[in-house]
């Protein structure tokens, strides 16, 4: 992101000097590229794969290089660990205390069901905005307000204005300058973001500007015969065109009338060296996802080219005659008995020892991965061959319980900042401000889930003369440990189930898992209640 010269603007900062319309902040030059790497790790193999990550061998073709690329995959797990994360932070509502006559308000009702002006509930719209900073460490909401000041209060409720609050991804928040006030805090003094339509929103504590890129021709005219860059710059006074062939062209201005910038930093975790930088969840899962996906392809490579065998002949001295039948099956079946050397032989393909060796270092890949992000215990499973102790799995949930306390701080934090400014915008703060209380959740229960599981399972082996129980039972699982899955692939999963693809409890959950290996249990195989089945063990006639 070089610092372009064509374009100059006015500095509402600094009336007297001009600055650059995308010039941007130090920080945001710093971490660009990860914001950008991070975002491709959450949407997946084929979003990877365009940012770059998969490496074109030094003597590999084009042609190969490209035909890996299109044949790569993954299994996404940068987007598992973030929606296991959103997941458990937002499996309970937050507590909050509002007015009861803030609830009543028209205007408060309105932008509770449509914070944003895009359709979105104000609750639902911070699950969204926390998954997104949970992927690139933070995102900025600006609490903005339409431009009313012909109107008062009840005309904008029958037209249905009141304030709403804008999310700005990370690569979208250009420029920002904090200050020390007289009593020594950070104060935001200057803001600078690009909203969807390419235009350049400019806050400072006075004034807000939004301004345009446009391409300046002087010959180029519209159908009503008019430059449109002169007409904008002409109604504004602020066009500024320069010899490169664009202009920034001010739109729309007016005063701050809060006095200070209705921005909140919704963090992720604050990091420790930059103030105005979040941490993401996956700084480091998704660079061991992007490995596994090289891993893969490495795989893929030597099933390709080596599971096969292949002929091996010795190489004849320079100058020796060359003889018509030198390969083809005739030379491969007659050798001269006499000069064994010459005698065409295989090279095994041997590629069980490589292939398995990816494989393990993927398994060992797939386990950093979970035990890094703290979600060990949810996954125990699936990475360790021994099952964990009750300490070991405490000790993960704690942890990670720990983390999510932290996030759901950050939360509840911004969700507050969110308010009081839309409060300020309605010159309601002093009347309110003491009765609006949010609450953070001061501890995550993730080990409920473990808890019910055991309850569920402990319960098909006492409950065994209801089909029905049991399919109730299986929906109710698939329910718990896939709490993000789509509505369509829930029915299907149900319908599954009530068609009787799974015969049995003990073949869906596997009779180990329900405590029915050992003494006293009935033998593997054996399902309670299910007349007539059969013991696996037994012998047929």
């Amino acid at each position: 992101m070089a610092t372009s010269t064509a374009t100059k603007v006015v500095n509402i900062r600094k009336p007297a000097e001009e600055t650059n319309l995308k010039s941007t902040n130090p920080l945001f030059d710093k971490y660009f590229e990860e914001w950008r790497f991070l975002n491709a790790a959450y949407e997946g193999v084929r979003a990877l794969i365009a940012y770059g990550t998969l490496y074109r061998h030094e003597r590999e073709s084009k042609k190969n290089y490209k035909r890996r690329m299109a044949t790569a995959y993954g299994f996404s797990y940068s987007k598992s660990v973030v929606d296991i994360f959103n997941s458990y932070l937002f499996r309970k509502e937050f507590p909050k205390e509002i007015a009861e006559s803030l609830t009543k308000d028209e205007q408060w009702k309105a932008f509770q069901k449509d914070c944003n002006l895009e359709g979105d509930e104000f609750d639902d719209f911070f699950v969204d905005e926390q998954r997104h900073a949970s992927i690139l460490g933070h995102v900025g909401l600006l609490v903005d307000k339409p431009n009313t000041e012909t109107l008062n209060r009840a005309e904008e409720k029958d037209s249905e204005i009141y304030p709403y609050v804008v999310a700005y991804k990370p690569m979208a928040i250009l420029d920002w300058e904090y200050e020390r006030d007289k009593t020594g805090r950070r104060i935001l003094t200057y803001l600078k973001v690009l909203d969807d339509d390419e235009r350049y929103r400019v806050w400072t504590r006075e004034k807000w500007q939004i301004w345009e890129i446009v391409t300046a021709q002087s010959s180029q005219k519209n159908a009503a015969g008019v430059n449109p860059v002169e007409e904008v710059g002409n109604q504004k006074g602020k066009a500024e065109i320069t010899g490169k062939g664009t202009a920034g062209v001010l739109i729309e201005e007016g005063d701050n009338e809060l006095g200070e910038i209705p921005w909140v930093w919704l963090y992720n975790q604050r990091s420790n060296i930059d103030k105005e930088v979040g941490v993401s969840d996956i700084v480091d899962v998704a660079r061991i996802d992007a490995s596994i996906i090289r891993n893969l392809s490495q795989i893929e490579e030597i099933v390709d080219y080596a599971a096969f065998p292949m002929m091996r002949k010795p190489m004849k001295e320079a100058g020796s005659p060359t003889g018509a039948d030198e390969s083809g099956p005739t030379a491969i079946l007659e050798f001269d008995p006499d000069k064994p050397e010459s005698k065409p032989d295989w090279l095994a393909a041997e590629v069980d020892g490589p292939v398995k060796a990816i494989i393990d270092v993927i398994k060992e890949k797939v386990g950093e991965i979970y035990r890094s992000s703290n979600i060990g215990g949810m996954s125990a499973t699936e990475i360790s061959k021994q099952a964990k102790s009750g300490v070991a799995l405490k000790t993960e949930f704690q942890l990670l319980n720990s983390k999510l306390v932290k996030k759901g701080k950050n939360v509840v934090k911004a969700k507050k900042k969110v308010v009081e400014y839309w409060l300020k915008w309605q010159d309601e703060w002093d009347k309110y401000k003491d009765e609006i209380k949010y609450d953070h959740i001061q501890s995550f229960e993730v080990q409920d889930m473990v808890s019910d599981l055991e309850n569920i399972l402990t319960s098909t082996v006492l409950v065994t003369g209801s089909g029905s129980y049991k399919t109730e039972i299986q929906k109710l699982v698939v329910r718990m440990v896939l709490p993000m899955i789509d509505d369509e692939t829930l029915a299907n999963i149900d319908k599954e189930i009530e068609d009787g693809v799974f015969e049995g409890i003990g073949e869906f959950f596997g009779n180990e898992a329900l405590g029915m290996e050992g003494e006293g249990n009935p033998p593997n195989g054996f399902v309670p209640g299910d007349e007539g089945a059969v013991n696996q063990n037994d012998t047929e006639e």
